[in-house]
This record gives C-alpha cells, structure tokens and sequence, in this order.
C-alpha cells in the first residue's frame, strides 16, 4: 500500500482525536512534539495555508512559518527571501535557457509575471551570490498577486498538482489560523543581519528593515501566549535581542530555540561581525560564555548547554544526525536545561540515509530523548508516534 493511500486510511480516526486534545506546549513523557516543518510539506506546497490547515488535521502540535518581509515591512511566510532561484554561470553572471532565465528552484511562479521581469537580480545574501527575485523588492499588495508553487518538483511530483492554486501567507495569517484552530506557533527569523544590516534592492539602494521588531510587534498584535510558541533562528543576535526583551519586561518571555548546523559551522551574524570589527556589540553573549569575542562554532554552544540557556536559549534544533551520531549530546544538553527539537524528518528515500522507511527513523529520533521535532509528514509522524512506548511513557503518544 503507498503511503498516500495509508495516509487516508487513518484519517476519519485521527480527526476524532484532535477534536477531543487540546493543544500541548511541552511533549508529554515519550511523546515528542510533532513541529510541522513549513505545513505538511510532504502533501501540498510548503508555506501555504492549505499546507498548515492539512498538518493540523494530521495531528501536528506547532506549525513552522519561516519569515521573510516585503518592501513594506510585512513579514510573508516563505522558505527564503528568493523567490525563485535562476542559475548563475561561473562569473556570477543568470543563465537563460531558450531566451528565458533557467529557475532552478521556485516557490512562486514570480518568473512567469513579465511585469516583474525587472526584479530579477543577482544578490549576495549571507556571503554567498543568489539570482533571482526577492521578497524585499515586492510591496505586499504585489505578493498577493503572485502564487505557490512545489519547491521540490522532481522529488514530490505529486504536489505539483497544487501549483499556482494558493496565495503566499502573512505572518499574520499564520498567526490568526493557528488560534482558530488550537495550535501553536514556531517561527523562524530568517536572514536576520542581511535584513536589519546588509539588504539592498533590486535597483542596489540600501534597504533596512529589523525582523526582530516586526516579530515582535505581530505577536503582541495577536496577542500570543508563551505555551502557543517557539522562536527559533539559526543566527544568535535576534534570540539575544528577544531574551533581553523579556527580561525588560517589555514582552512576555516567549521560549527561543537555537538552530544549528554542523558543529563546525558558525552563525552567520557572528561571522559578519566578525569580518567588521562589531563583536563587542554582542559582547553579553560571550561574558555569559566566559570566553573572548569571536565567530563561534555551534559546537562551542551546543558543548557549553548550561551557558547557552543563561545567554539566550531555552532550547536547540540540530540536525537530527547530530544528535544520533552522539548519543551523549542529548543528555548533556537536557542537563543544561534546554529541549532538543532536530530538524527534519522525510519521507522521501532520497532523504532517508541508512533508515529502511520514515517510522524507523522516527522511531529512532524519538527513543534518542528529544522533545519533539520538525517533519514534512504530521500524520506519519503520529502513526509513529502512537505505536511508541517510550522508557519513562505510561501511555503511548495521541
């Protein structure tokens, strides 16, 4: 049986649960949270409403909008500020194909508006050169004229059926769904130091927006609760910012999660302030580390657990490799008080590694003690889940 039959299989079931659970900030013993990775990204195009309406009837606990803003300053729910990527040529230079740029990767069909043809741009986003269009350079009235698509063509043909069917989300739309329907919220600040220190338009002026603010300004609109969120961001800077808030008083303390690459990679706002000569202006994190200013490893602050949730985390999503390939990690940092979200179960045999099928690796995260994490497959995810006894678990996940 293929997994999109099994998947309907259990959905009658499945909707009566929900309806009869209320929605839980913290993961029961043996029942991580289930964080619906951009919607249910694995059955519709990723960052809809449509994708996070069907993660929440797949029993997902938090739903995940990464944030980007618009021209205007309004934070829109997309992967990335690219919204669409065309080749560059060695020197850096778009290649087209039969007169037309060759997009190598879109989340909208922008490319297919000729009146937007002169947005299309070669931008150097996080030390690395990007072609394409970008969300700064569109007003939101002009996003909403533009139209989803399948990030991943070849590997979820199926979703391709979706494209130009659903509009691009605010933060705010995001925001007002969740309420309605009992979960929680886990957005992530995408891009921080380009938006609020490096951004230029499409015609290379200077643009400047500050995420950390129109975050916060969307929440305290919507008035969201601690229980119903996670803030997440893989650069330290905007965790920093919104812990100093709290501890002001000036909002409530909403849990902040530092994501992690490898361990030998670096937050990108550390590198950068590191190549300007700006650390000292994040010196708190490094007194509370105890160490001199410099560009930080995420294995620095994964090894230093307790000294991370002093400076600004209540907890971290690594890779979920990671946190396989060293078993100890996870009690260490449980120790240092902080939860364990790793990022991102697939379904998919081109993202499964050594595991024979999604359950073997879910079982597998699950019994490695963390408290939830991000998957493109809320209801496969569950499934597991149900027929999951952890050692400290008395009774098996909803």
């Amino acid at each position: 049986m293929s997994w999109h039959r099994l998947r309907g299989a259990g959905m009658a079931y499945l909707a009566v649960l929900l309806a009869l659970t209320p929605m839980a900030a913290t993961a029961s013993a043996g029942c991580p949270l289930v964080i619906a990775h951009r919607g249910a990204s694995g059955d519709r195009p990723e960052h809809t409403l449509a994708a996070y309406e069907l993660a929440i009837r797949d029993g997902a606990d938090f739903i995940e909008p990464d944030l980007v803003p618009t021209r205007d300053g309004v934070l829109i729910s997309r992967h990335e500020n690219a919204l669409a990527v065309v080749r560059l040529d060695e020197a850096g230079a778009i290649v087209h194909k039969d007169g037309q740029p060759d997009v190598v990767e879109a989340t909208t069909n922008v490319a297919d508006h000729p009146e937007f043809a002169d947005r299309l741009v070669v931008k150097t986003i996080d030390g690395r050169p990007i072609g394409g269009w970008f969300s700064e350079d569109f007003t939101l009235k002009e996003i909403r004229t533009l139209r989803a698509r399948e990030r991943m063509p070849t590997i979820r043909p199926h979703n391709v059926r979706y494209d130009d069917q659903f509009a691009i989300p605010t933060f705010t739309d995001v925001l007002k769904l969740a309420k309605r329907k009992g979960v929680g919220v886990y957005p992530e600040i995408k891009h921080y130091t380009w938006f609020a220190r490096e951004a230029v338009l499409a015609d290379g002026k200077p643009f400047r927006v500050d995420p950390v603010q129109l975050l916060v300004d969307s929440l305290l609109r919507q008035k969201v609760k601690p229980e119903d969120v996670f803030v997440q961001s893989f650069e330290v800077e905007p965790l920093l910012r919104l812990r100093a808030l709290a501890e002001r008083g000036e909002t409530p303390r909403w849990p902040l999660v530092q994501l992690t690459g490898g361990r030998n990679d670096k937050p990108y706002d550390l590198k950068a302030r590191k190549a300007d000569g700006s650390l000292a202006q994040v010196a708190s994190l490094f007194s509370r580390f105890g160490v001199l200013p410099h560009a930080m490893t995420y294995g620095e602050l994964l090894d230093a657990p307790g000294a991370l949730a002093a400076s600004h985390a209540d907890g971290v999503g690594p890779p979920y490799a990671l946190l396989l390939n060293e078993p100890a990690l996870v009690a260490s940092l449980h120790t240092g008080g902080l939860k364990l979200h790793p990022y991102t179960l697939r379904a998919e045999s081109v993202f499964l590694g050594a595991f024979r099928d999604f359950g073997e690796l879910a079982k597998a995260v699950t019994q490695s003690g963390v408290d939830g994490f991000f998957t493109d497959h809320a209801w496969m995810a569950r499934r597991t889940l149900r027929g999951h006894t952890g050692a400290a678990s008395t009774t098996p996940c909803r």
